[in-house]
C-alpha cells in the first residue's frame, strides 16, 4: 500500500509528469509558450520548435511555487497578478 503515497502532488512534479524534467529544465513546445503566432513569427521561433525553460531556485516565481500543491499553484500565482 506504499504507491499512493509515491504521487507528486505538488507544481514540480505535474510539470516532471507532463514534460519530464531533465537536467533541472523541461522542453516546450513553442505553441504552449507563444501561444500567438504572430509572436511567434517575430521571434523566429518555428511552428514545431521547442523552448527550453530552465527551472532553477533563482527564478524567484518558480521557487515559490515549486513545492505548493497544484490546486494551490494558479490560485497564488493569480493573486499576484492582480498585486502588479
Amino acid at each position: 500500500m506504499v504507491s499512493p503515497l509515491c504521487v507528486s502532488q505538488n507544481y514540480e512534479g505535474l510539470l516532471d509528469e507532463f514534460f519530464g524534467i531533465r537536467t533541472g529544465a523541461i522542453s516546450v513546445s513553442n505553441k504552449i509558450v507563444y501561444p500567438d503566432e504572430k509572436v511567434r513569427k517575430e521571434l523566429g521561433h518555428k511552428e514545431d520548435g521547442f523552448a527550453e525553460l530552465n527551472l532553477q531556485a533563482e527564478n524567484a516565481v518558480y521557487q515559490e511555487i515549486r513545492y505548493k500543491h497544484f490546486n494551490l499553484a494558479g490560485p497564488h500565482l493569480n493573486k499576484q497578478l492582480v498585486d502588479i
